[in-house]
């Protein structure tokens, strides 16, 4: 029998956003399209799960207006504790999706699977991996400071290019 792997939401897609007004926007688009979406409509997702992200929706936008009009440290971390609390949320929808999206009734293919996880407004992983390719030879330069003292330098490490104060052993010198 053939098993079709499944397809998972890529969470980083919200996970990572930052900025209080985007992942507000975020939630919103989710329960706008999800709650109309045939697929995760009420039985499949409830209605009650809805009305639980448009709560949180709602405080988030409540904390934000709060901080427009007053901007602290303590209304900027009441912020950041509903920008949790979204997350929760759509950590809890994503898992949802991703348990109908990839149903035998609702796919036949991955590719199908994909499209069902964008239908609820979130973002599918990819469904082939990438090639890395290969990686490059590091090149070092190694200076003697003296006292049994090396410096060394990656030349090509890109990110990692700095120096790299290093002791040798007396026997190397």
């Amino acid at each position: 029998m053939y098993r079709i792997k499944k397809v998972l939401v890529k969470r980083t897609e919200y996970v990572e956003i930052k900025v209080h007004a985007e992942l507000l926007e975020c939630i919103r688009d989710c329960i706008s399209k999800g709650i109309l979406a045939a697929l995760f409509m009420d039985p499949h997702i409830l209605a009650l799960f809805y009305t639980e992200g448009t709560d949180a929706a709602d405080a988030l936008y409540d904390a934000i207006e709060v901080y427009k009009k007053a901007p602290i440290t303590a209304n900027l971390e009441i912020v950041e504790a509903k920008m949790a609390l979204v997350i929760i949320w759509l950590d809890s929808y994503a898992d949802q999706v991703e348990t109908i999206s990839n149903a035998p009734a609702n796919r036949t293919t991955r590719e199908e699977a994909a499209a069902n996880i964008l239908g609820s407004n979130l973002t599918p992983q990819k469904l082939k991996s990438t090639d890395k390719g290969i990686p490059a030879d590091p090149s070092f330069t190694v200076k003697n400071i003296g006292n049994g003292a090396a410096e060394i330098e990656v030349v090509n490490g890109g990110p990692l290019n700095r120096r790299i104060p290093f002791l040798l052993p007396s026997k190397y010198l």
